[in-house]
């Protein structure tokens, strides 16, 4: 029996093990007895690609959800998880990571930074802002419709309309802001669910050129934003997420 959905197609024969494959932008999986494909998912409908801590050969795949399929009646993929079995003649896992470790990277590289190659409106490196929560440095590119969060191991996309509500409070010590991104539906690291992302950043006065023309600021924007805008850190971050 075979059939097909939105993320890709599938068959349910009893195979669950095979060949995994990157190519023309989908990962396929294909079966090491036949070489038939047993199912296949488009790698810009992919949200997060993690290898779980506490396990090094699984690597958990989530996907986007549309507003489509919150409202259809039919079952959608919205999780996940391969696992890659360690060999014992794996000369090279130590230098390379593990098999999981290696496919995870692969579909970070090539699906989802690539995704939004073109379309990023502003970048903040992971120099100008540590996450508390989930904690770690993460550089963020913002595109028309995405945040992107890149980290050392995990990545994440999020939707600007899943952002429920955003606050920019300052630190007891003073120096130091806080900028909160409260979340409609929490990102996941392994089994720990956020719902609020808490990055804190200076208050350093800095200049940052958007990707946008004069014509997307004033049509798009309303003339909120400029092409060009200096203003403390803090202040910057939190003028560009609520625009």
């Amino acid at each position: 029996m075979s059939g097909s959905n939105s993320k890709g197609v599938y068959v349910a024969e009893g195979c669950n093990y095979g060949k995994v494959e990157i190519e023309d932008g989908q990962v396929i999986l294909n079966s090491v007895y036949s070489e038939k494909r047993i199912f296949d998912f488009k790698l810009d409908t992919v949200a997060l690609c993690v290898v779980p801590a506490n396990n090094r050969d699984d690597v958990e795949v989530q996907f986007l959800e549309t507003e489509k399929d919150k409202h259809t009646h039919e079952d959608s993929l919205v999780q996940m998880t391969f696992h890659f079995p360690t060999g014992q003649d794996d000369e090279d896992e130590e230098e390379e990571g593990s098999a999981a470790e290696v496919f995870q990277r692969k579909v970070m590289n090539t699906g989802i930074i690539r995704s939004i190659t073109g379309d990023i409106i502003a970048e903040f490196s992971k120099e100008q802002g540590n996450f508390v929560t989930p904690r770690g440095k993460y550089a963020i590119q913002m595109t028309s419709t995405y945040l992107h969060m890149q980290g050392a191991q995990y990545a994440y996309k999020i939707k600007y309309e899943d952002i429920n509500s955003l606050f920019l409070l300052p630190k007891s010590d003073g120096g130091r802001m806080a900028f909160v991104i409260s979340l409609e539906k929490p990102i996941r690291q392994g089994n720990q669910k956020y719902q609020n992302l808490v990055l804190e950043t200076h208050k350093v006065e800095t200049t940052m050129r958007l990707n946008l023309t004069e014509e997307e600021i004033n049509n798009t924007y309303d003339g909120q934003l400029a092409a060009e805008m200096t203003m403390p850190m803090s202040s910057l971050i939190a003028k560009i997420f609520k625009v």
